[in-house]
This record gives structure tokens, sequence and C-alpha cells, in this order.
């Protein structure tokens, strides 16, 4: 069925898309909705996803279909699915995040879902990421989970979305802590990039320095708490390096891009305390 479905979706590449009717495309796309989560990374990276991403986001299904796939992938077969176990199940949840990303993406550029779907988006994705334990990155034979770091750009999808306003980013910020502090979690995989690039995307919104600030000392108060209730304990350490990789992401994007001097300094300033206070 693999190789079927992988030589009809390469056929379909290198066919003219006006001899493809849109009942034989839909067809096509449902097949590989069901098998876009398999343990193949030849497959699932190399064909399956990329179809789906291309005729999504080069606006080649209707935007209807986008709207119904949106919502199988926000539900019980896709970021629900088998949601709170540690098995190959993540990589359907992390290629059905990168499915969702697409279709918000192409939705900010053509605004064809109602609101009533974005806020179901902007729920579910943010429950998903709260619940998510299995936080691996690459895994060997089978390629890139990488939850994570998709369900991060899901949010900077819904960050950049028309619907999506600035009283959200109070419940974005905590949900990204919440995906630092994970006892699961040492990130090693670049994840905190993708972290920081929702906090740059909400910061281009409006966001300001001050209120990132404020999170910013919280989080080190609530790493204070954690030392001092377990001591150099392994989740303390754990949690130690995903803020402490954050942070240096963060200031560095910043003064790559030449912004934000202040916080840059608080950040600096932080690092520091972390470091000083609580390093192995």
């Amino acid at each position: 069925m693999e190789n079927f479905l992988a030589y009809k979706i390469k056929t379909f590449k290198n066919i003219d898309i006006d001899v493809i009717d849109e009942i034989q495309l839909r067809a096509l796309v449902d097949d590989a909705l069901t098998l876009v989560g398999i343990p193949n990374p030849e497959l699932r990276d190399g064909v399956l996803y990329p179809f789906l991403e291309n005729v999504i986001s080069n606006g080649i299904l209707p935007n209807t279909h986008c709207s119904d796939i949106l919502h199988l992938c926000l539900g019980d077969s896709g970021l629900y699915y088998k949601l709170g176990e540690f098995s190959d199940a993540v990589f359907r949840r992390a290629f059905c995040s990168l499915i969702i990303a697409a279709i918000l993406d192409a939705n900010t550029k053509n605004k064809f879902l109602s609101v009533d779907t974005i806020d179901l988006a902007f729920v579910s994705v943010l429950d998903y990421l709260e619940k998510e334990i299995d936080t691996r990155g690459y895994v060997s034979e089978k390629g890139w989970a990488h939850a994570m770091a998709h369900g991060a750009d899901m949010l900077q999808c819904l960050v950049q979305s028309p619907q999506i306003d600035d009283g959200k980013f109070l419940d974005i910020l905590s949900v990204i802590e919440t995906c630092l502090f994970k006892d699961t979690a040492t990130y090693i995989d670049q994840e905190e990039e993708r972290f920081v690039g929702v906090v740059k995307a909400m910061m281009d919104k409006g966001l300001q320095g001050t209120v990132i600030e404020r999170w910013i000392t919280l989080m080190l108060s609530r790493m204070a708490n954690l030392y001092d209730a377990e001591g150099l304990s392994y989740r303390y350490y754990r949690a130690n390096v995903n803020v402490t990789n954050f942070l240096k992401a963060l200031y560095f994007r910043l003064k790559i891009d030449g912004e934000r001097l202040k916080l840059r300094v608080f950040i600096y300033e932080s690092v520091k305390k972390l470091q000083k206070l609580y390093s192995v």
C-alpha cells in the first residue's frame, strides 16, 4: 500500500495539474492523509508531506477541502491521535501539526477560514502542546518526530493569522513556558529556536518588551522554586537547560536583527543569574 501510494503521488507530481480533476485529487489527498504519520521517513518526509504541503500552499485544493482537512487534523485522528503515548503515534501528531501550520499560513494569505474555526484551532493547538509528552526530535531509523518544533510552527502560524489579536499572547507565552518545563524534554534539536520564532512573531504584532520581561522573571522564579524544592535534580537540570538555551536564542535573534536593546540587556542579565546561582 505504501509503495503504491508513493507511486501514485510521484506520478501526480509529474503530470500537468490540469489533467487531474477535483474528484481524483480529493481521493489522492485522502489517501495521503491516512498515511502521513507512518514511521517511514523516505515516504513520510520525502513524498507524503511535500505533496500535501504543495496542494495546500499553492492553492490547488479548494478552500472548503482545506477547511475539512484542518478539522480532521485538529481531532482524534490528528493532534489527539493516541495523545499521551510515547510511541510511533507521535509521527502522525507531529505531521498533522505541519499540515495545520500549512493551512493556517494559506489562510493568512487568503482568509478563507471562519473566526470560529480559528478559535477552535487556537484552543486545540494550545491544549495539544500542554498534553504532548513525546518530545523526541530525531528518532533513529524513523526520522524526525519533532512534535515540539512542529507545534511551535503551528503557534507561529496562529500568531500571524489576521484573526488572532494580542489578547491571546499571554496564553501563547504560557504554553511556551509549559513546553520548556516539560519533565520529558531536554531539547537538543533546536526546538528553542522555533519557540523564539513564535515570540518574535508576537513582537512583530505588538507584544511589548515589558510583557516579555515579566514573563521571563516569572520563569526565573519558577526555576528558583524548583531548585529550592529539589536541588540539582534531573528535572531541574532539564528545565535549566531548556530555559537557558531559549533565552540565549532569543537574545541572539534580537541582536542579529538589531532590535530591543533594553530587552536584550534584560535577557543577558537573566542568563547570568541562571548560570551563576544554579549551574551544576
